[in-house]
């Protein structure tokens, strides 16, 4: 599987997810994970340097030297069969593991647009429209739904997402390839939801707690107005070329209940 991870000018943040998929993704060996990450300055390039250092199995490409459309592409393999992509500010929270029900029944059944590591039956809220979003009435064998069902709303009809949602290489490269002005991954992420597959009209999750979350501590692109905690980057940077972390501690095991919720960072120890 490819698994593709977006950042810009948040090393601290990208470590954070990197130590998560240490700790809880399972058969890491399945994944063949990626980053490619973009720094703006000296200080957040020194970031990315301790974070290339700490986790010297991952291959990383720089953003500034092939530009986004050309560095994404470079990454997709299309002899993998499943693609998925995540960005600095996702994390880990509970093991996920490619044999687990759920994600074979996504294997197995072609009319399943995509399996979603950021959605379980308790997500009721929409952090980025800040509204209710309830979970669909009828689940198919617990774990499915239609994702086009009209009533549905915020993050249960948006299977395009960037955070965490895995396809099938031969289903999302044809669509990534007619994305037009593929300058950054909200540009990426708004084209595909434009090109969205309604002949595949269901997703997949796992049904008590999602995999993963992402924390919006702050914003780091103008391109969209986004929704986002009070953390500045620069400060978390600063913190971390002090050799100081983000704690998962207090997010371990979170039941969240939107895909995107913020969270209090606190931070630990030396790296």
């Amino acid at each position: 599987m490819n698994m593709i991870i977006f950042s810009k000018d948040r090393p601290a943040q990208l470590e954070l997810l990197l130590r998560s998929i240490r700790d809880y993704l399972i058969y890491k060996n399945f994944f063949c994970i990626s980053i490619l990450y973009k720094a703006t300055n000296s200080e957040y390039e020194e970031g990315y340097k301790i974070v290339k250092q700490t986790y010297p199995e991952y291959f990383y490409l720089d953003e500034n030297k092939t530009g986004f459309k050309q560095g994404t592409m470079l990454l997709i393999d299309k002899d993998r069969s499943y693609t998925t992509f995540l960005v600095d500010d996702d994390v880990f929270k509970v093991p996920f593991s490619i044999t687990m029900l759920e994600f074979q029944k996504f294997v197995l059944d072609p009319s399943v647009l995509c399996f979603s590591l950021r959605m379980h039956r308790g997500i009721n809220f929409c952090y980025t429209r800040n509204e209710d979003t309830p979970a669909p009435k009828d689940f198919v064998d617990g774990c499915k739904w239609d994702w086009t069902d009209p009533v549905l709303k915020g993050d249960w009809n948006y299977p395009m997402s960037l955070d965490g949602h895995i396809f099938r290489t031969e289903d999302i490269l044809p669509l990534i390839l007619q994305v037009n002005n593929m300058v950054n991954p909200n540009y990426l992420e708004g084209g595909l939801d434009q090109l969205k597959r309604k002949d595949k009209p269901y997703m997949i999750c796992l049904g008590e707690n999602s995999p993963i979350m992402n924390i919006p501590a702050n914003r780091v692109q103008d391109f969209a107005r986004n929704r986002h905690g009070n953390y500045s980057q620069k400060d978390i940077n600063d913190r971390f070329l002090k050799k100081q972390i983000i704690s998962i501690k207090n997010i371990a095991g979170i039941k969240n209940t939107a895909p995107h919720q913020e969270v209090s960072l606190e931070f630990e120890g030396l790296l």
